[in-house]
């Protein structure tokens, strides 16, 4: 993990005495790319948990399944994330490399994935 060299950058504000600790913590040691995450999506810690935590607790019920797919050159990184609703059986996000639109292949990949034999794996799992 890289530490930022820049925190005055992190674009999120804190509404109290908490949040300004955990902002503070976060200036501190935040990597750049949790940076870039943060200044992309929500703007008060709050927000951000809220997000966090519907797509956990949907994980824990079983409603939602993230896969990641790595790339074959560099097992090490993460080439996309995506996130499958079982109850509505559709992708609902699928990202590439921080947080840049995927590759078209993986998305048809992730499409033909969760149509057939990933999806019963996943609906048995579940």
């Amino acid at each position: 993990m890289t530490i930022s060299m820049f925190p005055e950058k992190l674009n999120l504000k804190a509404e109290t005495e908490i949040e300004e600790k955990i902002l503070a913590y976060l200036k501190e040691n935040a990597s750049d790319e949790l940076i870039e995450k943060i200044n992309a999506g929500n703007k008060t810690l709050l927000g951000s948990w809220r997000y966090v935590m519907d797509r956990a607790h949907k994980m824990a019920k079983g409603q939602n399944v993230l896969a990641f797919v790595y790339r074959e050159s560099d097992p090490d990184l993460v080439e996309a994330a995506i996130e499958y609703d079982l109850e509505r059986q559709q992708i609902m996000q699928c990202y590439g490399y921080r947080n840049c639109k995927s590759d078209p292949k993986i998305r048809e990949f992730a499409r033909k994935a969760f149509a057939g034999e990933l999806k019963a794996r996943v609906a048995e799992a579940a």
